[in-house]
Formats: C-alpha cells, structure tokens, sequence
C-alpha cells in the first residue's frame, strides 16, 4: 500500500505501521508547506547580553514594548522582545528610538526569514496593539481635565512632584515613571482594581502591581520627609505659616505671642472588613462588636 494510490472510506481501517507511515509523510508535507511560504522581514538579531545598537555591555537597559511597536509602524523594522540598548538611544520618556538610534539600526537590520506563525505572533500582534489610553508623560496630549479627573492634581502640581522624585529614581526605572506615578496616584483617587489602572496604561496586572509598589517607596524617600511629619516643618515655620485670626480668637491667644501653636486634633471611626488574618481581626475588633480602624488626626488650624 505505502507509495500507491488508495481510495479509502470513513469507515476504513489501517495497520498501526500503515498509520504512522502516513503520519509521518503528512508532516514533512507540512514541514515542506511552512518552508514554502515563509515570510521575508527587515528585522535586528535577538541579543540579550549587548546592546544591538552599540555593541556596548555596560548601562543596558530592556527596550520598552512602546518603542518597539513605534520603530515597526514608522519604519518597518522589527526588533525582538527582550533586546536592551544603552539609555541615550531612547527618548526621555523611553517610549522611542532616538533620530540618531534609528539611522543606526535601519543600517544594521538585514532581511530575515520568518515563518506564518513568528510573523502572526510578531507582526501581527503589534498591528493589534494600540498605544495605552492614559499617557502623562512629557508628550502626553491630555486635558487638564484628565489631571485633575483621574490624579486630584493640576499638571503644573503633578510636573513639580515627578520633578521632586526624579532624582531619587533607580536607573533601571528611569524609563517612564511619570506614567508609573499617575497609576499610583489613579489607584488612590479612584479606587480602582490593579487590572483596571492596568487597562487604563496599557499594561497587565502584575507589571500594575510592580509599579504601585515602586511608587509607594519612591514616594517615602523622596516626597514624605520634606512635605509630611514633625520634620517638614519647624515650630515657626508652623504658627507663621498656618496660624489663623479665629483659632487664635478661640483659644484667646494673644496675637503679640509668636511662640504658642493652634492645632486641631480628632479622632474617628474607620469600619473594614474582617480580615482571613486572625491577629488582625484581634487587633482590629472593638466595643462596637465590628472591625474598625481608629485615625487620631492633627492638623493645623487652617487645614
């Protein structure tokens, strides 16, 4: 049978050793059939170790999805996933390819063969991606409405923080962090879900959750000891700046004292859900027969 022509019926029966010979044939058929239409791109080689632009070794940092997707659309040019480059290649934002960078690798990528299925899982796939909706960065278009909808801030007031942290900020997160700060900051004036902040930025709930947490500790070194605490503030600073004609009228202060600060001190009620954790739901229970949290706030006496 094997190497003639057989007409055969569903119903039909074959050997084992009949079928795997013809399992066999159909796959270098495939085999055959993929090498036939594969694909040519302009595209860089795949290098982990060095930067595929310079060569160099030292200060390499991971290519953003962003700055891949753009050097595809604008000159066709595909660069693999997981290839790094020195930082002076990228633009601040670490979204695109420098000017400079781009004449470089439009001289250094060479014609490649790729098969239907690299080209469906490349190509295809960065045609689908759309650039994330919400992009505060420096060449962010959005509204002032958007700052203050979403961040509970102006622009001028969110500029100035990403300018305060921008010196304590890691290398390695150099790239984009002011989008990083506006997740943090949704998160909190919205409250939202991680995976729908992640939605918003075009990135997926874990890559959400690494930012939230890079944030919160970039923020306690960079913004908490200046702006929040005993020690952002000295004593005169404090009644110069934030005392008021009225508490001074309630608590009959003499104006002609420099030396005696107002405050207003309260506590409330915070009621949470049970915890799974045992030693929190002992920490947390109260006369009040539920779970609660008890603030004890001081402010000053113009807020």
């Amino acid at each position: 049978m094997i190497g003639q022509h057989v007409d055969m019926d569903e119903e039909d029966r074959l050997c084992k050793c009949c079928y795997n010979s013809f399992a066999h044939q159909l796959k270098k058929k495939e085999a055959a059939d993929s090498l036939a239409d594969k694909l040519t791109l302009l595209s860089v080689g795949a290098t982990h170790s060095r930067g595929f632009v310079c060569n160099n070794v030292e200060g390499l940092e991971t290519i953003d999805e962003h700055a891949i997707i753009n050097l595809w659309r604008t000159n066709d040019i595909v660069v693999p996933h997981g290839n790094r480059c020195c930082s002076e290649h990228l633009e601040s934002s670490g979204r695109k390819f420098s000017d400079e960078a781009i004449e470089v690798i439009k001289m250094r990528a060479k014609v490649r063969e790729c098969s239907p299925k690299m080209f469906k899982e490349t190509v295809l796939e960065m045609n689908k991606r759309d650039d994330a909706p919400m992009n505060f960065d420096l060449d962010s278009t959005l509204k002032d409405d958007y700052y203050d909808t979403y961040l509970g801030m102006s622009k001028e007031n969110f500029m100035d923080l990403c300018n305060t942290c921008a010196p304590f900020i890691e290398r390695k997160n150099k790239f984009d962090f002011r989008n990083s700060i506006a997740l943090f900051l949704t998160k909190l004036r919205t409250g939202m879900s991680l995976q729908a902040c992640g939605l918003l930025f075009g990135i997926d709930k874990r890559r959400a959750s690494e930012k939230f947490h890079m944030v919160r500790k970039l923020l306690m070194r960079a913004f908490v000891p200046s702006n929040l605490g005993y020690n952002s503030i000295t004593r005169e600073d404090y009644i110069q700046q934030h005392g008021t004609t009225l508490s001074q009228m309630l608590l009959q202060i003499d104006p002609t004292q420099r030396d005696i600060a107002a405050s207003i001190m309260d506590g409330t009620y915070l009621y949470i859900q049970k915890s799974t954790n045992f030693k929190v739901q002992k920490q947390t229970w109260s006369f009040k027969n539920a779970n609660l949290v008890k603030p004890f706030k001081m402010v000053a006496a113009d807020g």
